[in-house]
């Protein structure tokens, strides 16, 4: 029988003035209604069903693959994993801070059983969502000294990465008078796609640029 990966409660949630994310059970929901316990056996941050399997965020900031059994993917995940709409790649952003470099957004692409580092241009990089071809991925990210904008990451998944291109505040600096600042959207939810462009709510306005 057909079944859909719920969150169906909130059991946690930071107390006043916290910015820890909240925690949820999460359950199937089968086409008749009926509810049944993933077997994760702890609430989650985040969840997604791909390939077979639920991969989850915990409160530790840790992504987790489970399918009877719970396989430990990668720490110091930033946030929900991101999954294509095509159902057949599952991207995720974790923070890096052991290389030589300063801290670094280090992407990564789950496609064909293969983990993937797809790109470590950026600082941070988040809000991350799909394009409609499931050739690349937009987020709000910014490079060292750079002001958060939109950027967009091809999945160069069998050569080398190519980089972020920047969509929204480009030009801008941090200590240095802003111009033209284009809000960032507030979530992965809040990019809308229209053929080759993408849109968002700035503050009452709607910013539209080209993604391809």
């Amino acid at each position: 029988m057909e079944r859909t990966l719920v969150f169906s409660s909130r059991v946690w949630t930071a107390p006043v003035g916290g910015d820890a994310p909240a925690r949820y059970a999460v359950q199937w929901r089968y086409a008749d209604g009926r509810l049944e316990d993933v077997g994760i056996g702890r609430p989650v941050v985040a969840a997604v069903e791909f390939d077979g399997s639920v991969y989850f965020v915990d409160g530790s900031e840790t992504l987790f693959r489970f399918s009877e059994g719970e396989t430990l993917v990668h720490r110091d995940v930033l946030e929900a994993p991101a999954l294509s709409e095509q159902g057949d790649r599952l991207a995720y952003v974790v923070r890096d801070e052991t290389g030589p470099e300063s801290v670094r957004a280090e992407v990564h692409l789950v496609l064909d059983g293969r983990d993937v580092v797809v790109d470590r241009s950026l600082q941070s990089f988040g809000a991350a969502r799909f394009t409609p071809d499931g050739a690349a991925l937009l987020g709000v990210g910014a490079g060292e000294g750079g002001v958060a904008g939109v950027h967009r990451i091809a999945l160069a998944v069998d050569g080398d990465a190519v980089g972020a291109r920047c969509l929204s505040n480009c030009e801008l600096r941090v200590g240095r008078p802003w111009t033209n600042f284009v809000a960032n959207p507030g979530s992965a939810q809040a990019l809308q796609f229209d053929g080759d462009q993408v849109s968002w709510d700035a503050h009452g306005e709607r910013a539209v640029r080209s993604w391809r």
